[in-house]
Parts: C-alpha cells; structure tokens; sequence
C-alpha cells in the first residue's frame, strides 16, 4: 500500500496563504480532484503534494511498507500539466525511449506499443515541434499515465482536448488506473474527474494575511 500523508500543509506568498492547515491521507486506489477557480492555488498544491515546491509550514510523507526520502520521490511520481515542455526537436518515438530511461512503463509497454496507445502512429515521423496542440498534449497525457508510477498527477488534463480526445483520455485513464493515488487539478471541467472518488476545494483552506 503506497501513501501520500500531509499533515498541517500550509503554502503562502509574501503574506497571502495559498492554503493552509491542510490535512490530507491518500492511499492506493485514491483519486481525487482539486477543485477551484484559475488562480485559486491547485497547481500549486499539486507541485507541493509531489515535492516540486517547498511547503511554508507543514510536512508531506511517501510511504510504501518504509518511509521514502523526498530525494527519492520523483521515481514514485509521473504528471502530465501545461506548464511542462517536451523536447520540440525530438520524435514522438525519441520522446518516448528518453522517458524510459528515467521511469519504466507500465506492463513494459514497447515505444509502438505506446505510440498505437496515443493514436498518434500517423504523427511518428513528425518532430514534437510540428504537433498540434491537442496532440502534445495527448502526448504528455500518455506519458504519465503509461509511466509505472504509483502516483499520478494530472493537471488540468483535458485541456486543448477536442470531445474525441477527451473520449480517448478517459477511457486510457480508466485502463490504467488501478493500484495507483491520482490527484487531479480541475476549473470545474466535470470531463477532467470522472474518476474521482474524493474532492477537495481550495477555497475550504484559504486565510489571508499572517
């Protein structure tokens, strides 16, 4: 059983909390989605939750049968989000041998296995550079959720998606979700959290100034 316990988690700018006083348990087999307006902070609990950014106040532990250092927790860890680049120079299959030298995937998929998984076959001689949108981000959707990790996060995942996409991104989702913790951010697009078994609203841990 992997789990993500955070105790007191409180992130603030300047003298404005984000959030604060924040207790949170998730276990294999949890997903939930962070609900909030643009601006509210989901990203950056997100980034929190999974160690890209230092929480002011509280602590956060990994623990799968021992405790795991933080050092160590990008291993345990894929995410699919905006703000993430890929390299624009590479092939979609160039992108996807680099990841596995970081992080295995799922099954031991094969790079055609993955390619046939993102219905982007007829894009493999295209560098990532001429990809739509709505493909790169198919792309980074495929990379996280085909990564053998046992926490996935997702933000705002459906986002440049058309319906078609979005009928693609649930259903990999649904395929691959098991025995792994989900933490998705979402504006209120009920498309991004079907699967969804917790929720947790920003707006029930905000306080302003010190």
């Amino acid at each position: 059983m992997f789990t993500v316990t955070a105790k007191q988690l409180g992130k603030k700018f300047q003298k404005d909390w984000i959030f604060r006083s924040l207790d949170l348990t998730l276990k294999t087999n949890d997903s939930i989605v962070l609900l909030g307006n643009n601006g509210s902070g989901k990203s950056t609990l997100l980034q929190v939750l999974i160690g890209s950014i230092t929480p002011s106040k509280g602590n956060i532990e990994y623990h799968n049968s021992k405790p795991i250092a933080q050092e160590h927790w990008y291993r345990h860890v894929s995410i699919a989000a905006p703000y993430l680049d890929i390299y624009q120079e590479l092939t979609i299959a160039e992108c996807i041998d680099t990841q596995r030298q970081f992080k295995p995937f799922i099954n031991n998929l094969s790079t055609s296995e993955i390619i046939e998984l993102l219905e982007l076959k007829h894009a493999t001689k295209k560098h990532i550079s001429a990809y739509s949108s709505g493909m790169r981000q198919r792309l980074k959707l495929g990379l996280a959720i085909l990564a053998q990790t046992p926490v996935l996060a997702l933000d705002e995942p459906t986002m440049n998606l058309d319906k078609k996409a979005i009928d693609w991104f649930q259903e990999i989702l649904t395929h691959f979700k098991n025995e792994r913790i989900i933490i998705t951010c979402s504006n209120e697009q009920t498309a991004e959290y079907t699967h969804a078994n917790k929720q947790l609203n920003l707006l029930d841990y905000k306080a302003k100034r010190t």
